[in-house]
């Protein structure tokens, strides 16, 4: 299963959600659900903020985890 890693995106660089929000141009409920709801589908536009804030490509946005159902 493929999981966001935006919160540890956010630890690393040491930005709140709120600010990361207003410099990435992102609706703070957005990046909530990025960071909270693991059913969430995010748009590729907004994956592409996302991405190029931190410098990385949409692919290094995502980590493979154990399915809980497992």
């Amino acid at each position: 299963m493929l999981k966001l890693r935006i919160k540890k995106l956010l630890e690393e660089k040491g930005i709140t959600p709120a600010k990361f929000s207003r410099v990435a141009d992102i609706p703070t409920t957005t990046v909530y659900r990025l960071i909270n709801d693991e059913n969430y589908a995010p748009t590729i536009v907004t994956l592409h903020k996302v991405a190029s804030y931190f410098g990385v490509t949409v692919d290094d946005l995502y980590e493979e985890v154990e399915d809980k159902a497992e």
